[in-house]
């Protein structure tokens, strides 16, 4: 047995137990996972919706922020798209390790002296781990990280990613051109406020499994702008294999007029929140019920396009003419449509209206009477 090892192993040993305190004691407290984040955001798919995040704040990234400074904690802000007040007390915010962030007013920031975890329709809410010390109860990784917006029922609503570390002092907000990649540096940090990105080049598409199957755009014998079941809609279709939750998805035209998937259009909306699910090859009818004196849907040239939440394009098509009282299909794989032998509400669209003569039908003529006297009357 070689015994000058021994007093090499006994020297290695002791440099450990030496530098051990100063390690890091964030890092030393993570456990391993056998993963780490690569593009696997999510896109929101509620009202409130992760809108930017500070993960990588000067010096230890554990103290207090604030409107004096924003950049040495780590903060996570949030935003309310819809057209109601929410209560975020039961919701929950973690991170990579699953490990949340308290839900109590000593962690929001923005709106300075807050009382109430209620975040106003079109407004923001500001959360920080604020001086929580060293412990990572709730702390965010510089290089691939996570962090997961769940409802009171613990299902997730929003997931953002980010494999390289942003530069010190630089929030991340999202990629608008994919809403499922890696978010990114922002040009500036603006807590409380509207991100401050890149001015787009024009709309972002983001294809999804929601489309348009069917559409009324000129309704007859009743008004354009009548309420369901007369006037304009639009059938959908979920051509997906799983659920999709519409809350925050919405229609827009070529005019930007835009119409939500609400209580004021989704056709068999209620109380209960499973009314806003469309379940895999499902159809669901967007009624525009009377959102104009003239209805909204164009008669002649229009395009009309399917919207997530975050704003992105998941399907588009457009037409050019119609027939008043017939509705317009989809054509298979691509974004035309042509004028239906009649609506199909519901169900499986049916073929052109130009071959509507030459379909078959168990109805036939059996007898018909071309003259009821000698006088033809």
């Amino acid at each position: 047995m070689n015994t000058k090892k021994y007093p090499i192993i006994l020297i290695t040993l002791m440099l450990c137990s030496y530098l051990a305190p100063v390690l890091d004691s964030q890092e030393m407290s993570e456990p391993i996972k056998p993963f780490e984040t690569s593009s696997r955001s999510s896109a929101c798919i509620g009202d409130i919706c992760i809108s930017e995040a500070f993960v990588n704040a000067f010096g230890s990234e554990t103290g207090a922020v604030g409107p004096a400074d924003w950049t040495s904690g780590e903060w996570v802000e949030l935003y309310n798209s819809g057209t109601t007040t929410v209560d975020l007390s039961n919701w929950i915010l973690d991170d990579h390790y699953d490990r949340p962030l308290s839900m109590t007013t000593n962690h929001v920031v923005s709106p300075s002296g807050a009382t109430n975890m209620e975040i106003l329709a079109g407004d923001y809410i500001v959360l920080a781990r604020n001086g929580d010390g060293g412990s990572c109860g709730f702390c965010m990784k510089n290089t691939n990280g996570m962090v997961n917006l769940k409802d009171t029922s613990g299902s997730l609503v929003h997931s953002i990613t980010w494999t390289t570390s942003p530069s010190e002092g630089v929030s991340l907000i999202e990629d608008t051109s994919n809403p499922t990649a890696d978010w990114i540096e922002s040009a500036t940090l603006s807590p409380g406020e509207s991100n401050q990105g890149g001015t787009p080049t024009g709309p972002v598409y983001f294809p999804g499994d929601l489309v348009v199957n069917e559409v009324m755009a000129d309704a007859y014998p009743s008004y354009d702008n009548g309420t369901w079941p007369e006037g304009e809609w639009v059938e959908i279709h979920n051509q997906g294999n799983s659920p999709i939750d519409m809350t925050g998805w919405h229609l827009k035209d070529a005019a930007g007029t835009t119409v939500e998937f609400n209580q004021n259009h989704l056709v068999g909306y209620t109380a209960d929140p499973n009314s806003m699910i469309i379940n895999a090859g499902e159809l669901r009818v967007i009624a525009i019920n009377g959102s104009s004196n003239s209805g909204v849907l164009n008669n002649a040239i229009e395009t009309l396009s399917i919207h997530w939440p975050n704003g992105s394009i998941a399907d588009e098509v457009n037409w050019s003419s119609n027939e008043p009282g017939f509705s317009l299909s989809r054509t298979h794989g691509t974004d035309e449509m042509f004028t239906s032998a009649y609506p199909t509400v519901n169900a499986t669209n049916i073929g052109e209206i130009n071959t509507l003569a030459t379909m078959s039908s168990d109805l036939i003529i059996t007898e018909y009477l071309p003259s009821t006297n000698t006088t033809g009357n």
